[in-house]
């Protein structure tokens, strides 16, 4: 018995589109819905976000990794901001860390109160 050639080159022809359009499809109902979540995120994000901004010269503390621990951090210092770097990168002086100068975003710092 013999299978035609021309009915099983037309059935994998017709699973490959068919295949593709189901995956345009899949792939278009994905990015809407991370467009939604992405929106949710935001918002609930923006709730208890709060706006913080360092002036060179401010003492601060830094939220780093510990010697010899990686994983785990703490609030060290009090460090002093050098300079603002970017819109959330900031350049603050720690002269009892292996590294004396280092570059944090604004929420890896808090200011520090005496």
């Amino acid at each position: 018995m013999e299978i035609p050639t021309a009915s099983i080159l037309k059935s994998v022809v017709e699973f490959v589109l068919d295949m593709r359009d189901r995956l345009r499809s899949s792939i278009s109902h994905a990015q809407q819905h991370a467009e939604k979540q992405n929106i949710k995120s935001k918002v609930w994000y923006d709730k208890k976000a709060r706006s913080r901004l360092f002036e060179p010269g401010q003492e601060i503390l830094a939220l780093l990794p510990l010697p010899g621990n990686p994983l785990q951090a703490k609030y060290c210092g009090p460090y002093t901001i050098l300079e603002k770097l970017g819109p959330v990168d900031y350049l603050s002086d720690t002269p009892n860390r292996r590294k004396h100068k280092r570059v944090c975003h604004v929420y890896l710092h808090k200011l520090y109160k005496r």
